[in-house]
């Protein structure tokens, strides 16, 4: 008589293993002396090295609000100097809209002042490198979602992130595009700005104008202000050639009344009233005799 095995688990595919070597990020930078504490936003300080900020920017003055509204999402990442103050490495941005609102504390990952200056360096690099910015476009769907799945107007869309109603309502405008300028959206890194001046200038003079548009952007990037300047001479130029036909139209029209007139007078001298009275009908007016005028 023959025996089961009692161990099924002979009979089971090895679960795998993780691999000894691999380990996690948090890990990684332990192993540096990275440490995340909340830290005071005065104990902060800007690398002077860094590139020159706006606080008058669209982009910064949207940041601030949406900081207002959500708090400081991301962590800073900052080295402790000699003095005690904190060297930022990356997130001034963040750290100045902050400090605009009066945030008293933020999160910051802090490397020890001995970290080596290269490591510094090329942590703010990779940082910028792994965090690649959203096309407008994925935003915009990001914001319909919630917007259509929750059943919020834009207004509340716009009040839990702190965007300006307006910038959000630029986001979903951009539905209204054509489905070749939302592919041109979803491959290019366009500006919401240019994004909805692309919008505005497609439904102005139609997909045919849009694409030809489109086909200069690899010679010369389309910007916010060289899409608004052109619709707007295209728009002066329509406006100018409407003018020009409609003053064709008129003096056409003119000139075959008159030689309907002279052809009548040479052939019957009364019929020209008759034209007269067909014309003024048209034009919902009533013909009068001047004499008769003259008299009432």
């Amino acid at each position: 008589m023959k025996t089961e095995s009692t161990k099924a688990e002979n009979n089971k595919p090895e679960a795998s293993k993780p691999d000894a070597k691999a380990r996690s990020g948090s890990a990684i930078a332990s192993e540096r002396g990275v440490t995340r504490v909340e830290v005071a936003v005065g104990d902060l300080v800007a690398d002077s090295e860094n590139r020159a900020i706006d606080e008058n920017e669209e982009d910064f003055i949207t940041l601030v609000e949406s900081v207002r509204v959500m708090g400081v999402l991301v962590a800073l990442q900052a080295q402790r100097r000699p003095d005690g103050k904190l060297q930022l490495i990356d997130g001034e941005r963040r750290w100045r809209a902050a400090r605009k609102l009066g945030i008293a504390t933020v999160a910051c990952d802090v490397w020890p002042e001995h970290a080596h200056p290269r490591d510094v360096t090329l942590a703010g690099v990779v940082m910028n490198e792994q965090r690649q910015a959203h096309s407008c476009l994925d935003v915009a769907r990001r914001l319909r979602a919630v917007k259509n799945q929750f059943a919020e107007t834009q207004e509340q869309v716009a009040t839990r992130t702190g965007l300006p109603v307006a910038r959000v309502k630029g986001y979903l405008n951009l539905f209204n595009a054509s489905d070749r300028l939302l592919r041109f959206l979803d491959e290019e890194k366009i500006s919401l700005r240019t994004a909805v001046e692309l919008v505005r200038y497609e439904k102005t003079f139609g997909e045919v104008a849009l694409r030809r548009l489109l086909e200069r952007h690899g010679d010369e990037p389309l910007t916010e202000r060289s899409v608004e300047a052109l619709r707007k001479r295209s728009e002066t130029r329509h406006r100018r050639e409407g003018v020009n036909s409609t003053s064709r139209t008129a003096a056409s029209w003119s000139t075959k009344l008159v030689a309907r007139l002279e052809a009548g007078l040479q052939k019957d001298p009364s019929s020209v009233r008759k034209v007269l009275e067909e014309m003024a009908t048209k034009l919902g007016l009533r013909l009068i005799d001047a004499q008769s005028s003259a008299g009432s």
